[in-house]
């Protein structure tokens, strides 16, 4: 679940509840993988393998930093009700031209034929795993094809088969 948008105040309680608990070296496997199977969107059957139970709390971990970045950014934009009157509108000449404001970063999700997503940025070519983890140095047949080619400093290129 990379929407943060879609995330619940339950779903927020559930991943701050986990994550106190993982700072005491607690793990409750439902709660982990209920977090983890409401983040990623995924249906996991919990296992009790201490490096299961650990590997989900990084990626609970990771995805409840993401969300405190985006909460901040929401934060900071004016609600609807805030938006200044008619009058305060600043003049045609002070608003930026439409090419001067930068476009929102747009990710695209791609999938590997073994089944793994991960995420490639057009614009900076960056890549990275649901949970941020640094992606392997290496190429990547994709499932409709192409193959992905990692560089070091996830850096990524996308090339059409040549087969």
């Amino acid at each position: 679940m990379l929407d943060f948008q879609k995330a619940t105040p339950q779903l927020i309680k559930l991943v701050e509840g986990v994550l106190n608990e993982r700072r005491k070296h607690i793990y409750s496997m439902s709660r982990v993988y209920d977090a983890h199977n409401q983040i990623t969107g995924q249906k996991e059957k919990p296992q009790g393998c201490s490096s299961c139970l650990r590997r989900r709390g990084n990626v609970i971990a990771s995805w409840y930093e993401g969300y405190k970045k985006y909460k901040r950014t929401q934060d900071e934009v004016p609600a609807q009700d805030e938006v200044p009157a008619q009058d305060e509108v600043p003049a045609q000449d002070e608003v930026p031209a439409q090419d001067e404001v930068p476009a929102e970063p747009t990710l695209e999700k791609l999938t590997t034929a073994k089944g793994l997503t991960i995420y490639f940025n057009p614009q900076t070519s960056e890549v990275s795993y649901t949970y941020g983890k640094t992606v392997k140095p290496k190429a990547y047949p994709l499932n409709d094809g192409r193959i992905l080619i990692v560089s070091n400093g996830n850096k990524g290129t996308i090339e059409e088969d040549l087969n």
